[in-house]
């Protein structure tokens, strides 16, 4: 089976896209991938080829943004159907059995399944988020820009769902919920018992307000003898580690440890 997968740089969104792809090649299929170019050192480090967008948006979740550009350039990226004309252009190129793409790239997803190309949508978390996300505020805007986004999520052959059903039943009126896709090998944990662990996710996408948020959230833990990881995108580093909230080191999409300080 020849699969290309069309991704986009939004940090937390690779990792179970590469682990989906490994397991295509472990069945002796062949892959390649079409993202960003800030994507082209994790996804052919892991031993994949790689385009980059030609027509695509030129998209940094790390920027910082206001709210309202934050918004203008997330539905423009999802809107883009740009980024379905490049899956097109290659597939002239290559032809491909289907069509991996990440759930967000709506208007890619309509370019390709309007073509008559075998659509699978990628979910990679919680499939209910996104199909909320989809009929609100974020959903309306990307129509206003040419990409229905409801529509987007009816229209591929197959939809895979990358966590457990029993995490959030009846969300999805389709899909495959296919469980964790795990980086690396899953490690039991051994916390001690006397310094509770706690794991922490942002997103990786800066916006200014979740500066304040990421501030609100540490400020009721002062004091605690708790150890920390948190998903350390560069936003979280600026707000929270300048205020001595926490201090991750570990770049964009990589977990790392901190504890939090004593007041």
């Amino acid at each position: 089976m020849d699969m290309l997968f069309v991704t986009m740089d939004g940090g937390g969104n690779l990792p179970p896209t590469l682990g989906i792809a490994r397991e295509v090649h472990r069945r002796s299929g062949t892959v390649r991938f079409l993202g960003h170019e800030k994507q082209r050192a994790a996804i052919e480090g892991a031993g994949f080829r790689f385009a980059s967008y030609r027509e695509g948006f030129d998209y940094d979740p790390a920027q910082p943004r206001s709210t309202f550009s934050g918004v203008r350039d997330l539905t423009r990226l999802f809107a883009d159907r740009g980024i379905g004309r490049d899956a097109l252009a290659l597939l002239e190129l290559e032809p491909a059995d289907a069509v991996v793409v990440d759930c967000l790239l709506w208007g890619a997803t309509l370019e390709l399944a309007d073509a008559g190309v075998p659509v699978v949508s990628l979910v990679h978390s919680l499939g209910g988020f996104f199909a909320r996300n989809a009929r609100g505020p974020i959903g309306f805007i990307s129509r206003m820009r040419g990409a229905n986004a409801v529509r987007a999520l009816q229209v591929p052959a197959l939809t895979l769902v990358a966590t457990r059903e029993d995490f959030e039943p009846d969300a999805l009126d389709s899909g495959e919920h296919i469980g964790f896709v795990w980086q690396g090998t899953p490690v039991e944990a051994d916390p001690a018992p006397d310094r509770p662990r706690v794991l922490v996710s942002f997103s990786t996408t800066s916006f200014r307000v979740r500066r304040g948020h990421c501030r609100r959230f540490w400020r009721p833990w002062t004091g605690s003898n708790s150890t920390w990881s948190s998903r350390s995108a560069p936003w979280i580093r600026r707000s929270c580690a300048s205020r001595r909230a926490c201090a991750p080191s570990a770049a964009s999409t990589t977990a790392s440890s901190c504890r939090r300080p004593r007041s």
